[in-house]
């Protein structure tokens, strides 16, 4: 969990909407042009920050073992 201007959580989104945007464009989700990638972030980190919200993301967990 994270939020406000300087939080380290505003680049993921954009990164992963990055990769699924010409996807997204392809079937037809969104138009050509529509979604600014570069701006995304900006818009996303000044959105949190306008109502003092948090980012999360689904917890990962992984694990190691050994077979004997």
């Amino acid at each position: 969990m994270d939020g406000g201007p300087d939080s380290s959580l505003t680049h993921g989104p954009r990164k992963l909407f990055r990769s699924l945007l010409p996807r997204a464009e392809e079937i037809g989700l969104v138009a050509r042009g529509e979604i600014d990638i570069d701006r995304l972030e900006d818009h996303l980190r000044q959105a949190v920050t306008a109502v003092h919200a948090q980012i999360g993301f689904a917890h990962q967990h992984c694990g190691w073992a050994r077979v004997l």
